[in-house]
């Protein structure tokens, strides 16, 4: 009985395939796959963190805004969410500035998915191994105005 018992595990173990593994904030590390569609610059092939290291984010707060007015697919519009929160890394009144337009706008669909991958964002910090991906990366808890809607939340 034993013999059989192993050869059906070692038969399970050979013949399941393996799922894969899922690090980090789901939100932030988990792209949403929009094809060609018009979103922030990006790098593809690059996992979670594709940023342009040429693109300004000084334009971020605008083009995030315009980008989101100019699509009506869900997908796109998390998407470009997501790449706007990973880019606030750099500057995190970027973050605030979003939010507060987002919510002057009463976009709460977009308002509730960018403050909870800010969120999430703010955890990446420490799972960054990289020396100088730690030193670029600024946010490391949710700015004040999203801290704030983070805070009503509970």
């Amino acid at each position: 009985m034993y013999k059989i018992r192993l050869a059906a595990f070692v038969f399970a173990l050979v013949i399941v395939p393996a799922a894969p593994a899922l690090a980090g904030p789901p939100l932030i590390c988990n792209p949403v796959a929009i094809g060609g569609a018009n979103s922030l610059p990006w790098r593809d092939g690059n996992g979670w963190n594709g940023m342009e290291p040429s693109y300004n984010t000084a334009n971020l707060v605008g083009d995030t805004l315009r980008l989101l007015r100019s699509s009506t697919d869900a997908a796109v519009q998390m998407e470009t969410l997501r790449r706007a929160a990973i880019y606030s890394s750099r500057d995190p009144r970027l973050a605030d500035q979003i939010a507060t337009r987002l919510h002057a706008q009463m976009a709460w669909f977009d308002l509730g998915y960018f403050i909870e991958s800010v969120r999430e964002l703010s955890e990446v910090y420490a799972m960054i191994h990289d020396p100088a991906q730690r030193a670029a990366w600024q946010l490391r808890t949710p700015p004040p105005y999203i801290a704030s809607l983070l805070a009503q939340q509970h």
